[in-house]
This record gives structure tokens, sequence and C-alpha cells, in this order.
């Protein structure tokens, strides 16, 4: 069963995660504060939060976290051959920020000891999702009923996603035949909305202190599955785990 890492993979000091009621999860330092923003192995920390975010998705940030640098930069068609079946390394999660776009801080490792992966938190999806541009995400959800009993067993939500239009989509529209209804197929094309979905209940959630909150998880879920449709990110996001388990703060 994957559990998240108990330690800092930039520092080395021990951590605890804490979860908020939407069902994203954090490092916090023993006395219950945020762990990243003091974190002395992360080479962001005395830089604006701006600056961190635009720096840390870099491929100059990328190679100055990587210790010892390599000599000759692996393809991105390499990646998933050389982490199968192995411990994820500092330089390995260097290597999936760069190709991914998700600054180091949104990317997380879990899973047993030589057999861990890298997953992606939902904050990072929406930070690539901000940067690749979407006008807004509609959540629909509703509630799972057992068919035979008539108990409740959870929510699934549909997340549809609306992309902003780009200066070339301008520029194909403003070269269409004076035809309105050629204009609107183009238009309706240009701006077609990406679906997807996602459950919460009991079979697909292990955590206690979630039972709570399936609603918000499914909802999160969707929302985390449509955002890596719209930017094509493979990572599969933390909470669409079902055996994630969180070290509580006591």
């Amino acid at each position: 069963m994957g559990t998240l890492d108990p330690t800092c993979n930039f520092c080395g000091q021990e951590i605890r995660w804490k979860e908020d009621k939407g069902g994203h999860f954090y490092p916090v330092n023993e006395n219950g504060e945020p762990h990243i923003p003091t974190c002395t192995g992360n080479p962001m920390r005395d830089k604006p939060k701006q600056a961190q975010i635009d720096a840390a998705s870099t491929p100059q940030a990328s190679q100055e976290a990587q210790t010892p640098k390599p000599q000759t930069p692996a393809p991105k068609e390499a990646i998933a051959p050389k982490t199968q079946g192995k411990a994820f390394s500092a330089l390995d999660i260097a290597e999936v920020t760069k190709v991914t776009g998700i600054p180091r801080g949104f990317i997380m490792l879990m899973g047993e000891p030589g057999k861990e992966r890298p997953f992606v938190l939902g904050e990072g999806l929406l930070y690539k999702g901000e940067r690749k541009g979407y006008r807004s995400i509609q959540i629909e959800i509703e509630q799972l009923i057992d068919v035979k009993g008539g108990q409740p067993l959870g929510f699934k939500a549909k997340a549809t996603l609306w992309p902003k239009l780009k200066r070339e989509d301008y520029e194909v529209l403003k070269h269409l035949p004076q035809d309105p209804a050629t204009a609107k197929l183009v238009l309706e094309e240009l701006s077609r909305p990406f679906i997807d979905y996602g459950t919460a209940t009991a079979d697909n959630v292990k955590m206690k202190t979630m039972m709570p909150y399936l609603r918000e998880l499914a909802s999160t879920r969707a929302r985390n599955r449509v955002l890596r449709l719209f930017t094509a990110c493979g990572l599969t996001s933390y909470e669409e785990l079902a055996e994630a388990e969180v070290v509580e703060q006591e």
C-alpha cells in the first residue's frame, strides 16, 4: 500500500501531511506550519512567489536542481523506460518537471521503497491549466445510490472545461468567408469543451478521514481528470488514488 513520504525529498527533514476540506494534502513541519516556505533544500525558497513558479518551470531551474548534472540530457522518450520498476531519484523528478512543465513542489513520490512513482497534486494541474488558458470549469455532481438496497454509495462528478481562444484562433475566424453558418461551426469547434468524470465511494476511498467529504473528493477528481486531459498530462493526480494514507497532525 502506498504511503506519503515521511521525509522531505529536498532537505531530508521529517514532515507530516495535512489535508484540507477540499481533499488536498500538503507537507507541514512538526509545529504544524507549512514546510515548503521553510525548506532549506528548496532552491526557490528565498525568491518571490511568482518568481518561484516561473523559475521552477524553466529548464534552467531543473538543471540547477540536478545533482550530479548529467553529461548528456536524456530525451523525453527515455523517461518512462528509464524510471520503470525502480525508485525515482532527484534527477528523475527534475526530468519529469522539465517535460511536464509542473514545478517540483507540486510533484510527489509515493509507493513502497524501491517502487516509488511520481504523482501530481491538484494544485499543479491548476497551475498547468492556467498557463495553457481556460475560461472556466463547471462541475456537476450526482449521488450514487445502490439499486438493490437503496443506500447511498457515494458521488459521481462531471467536469466540463472551456478553453480560451488563442490569438491564432481569432486569426482563423478573421479570415473566414462571410458565411454565418461556417463561422458558427468553426467557432464551436475551436471552443469545444473538454469533459471527464470522477467518482468517490467507499470502494475507491480508503482514508476514513475522507468519508465525510466524498462529494468534494468526487468534484476534485473530476476537475483533476479534465485538467489532465486538457493539458495532456500523463501523471496520475494524488487525489485520484484510493490507497493513499495520510500522516495526520496530532
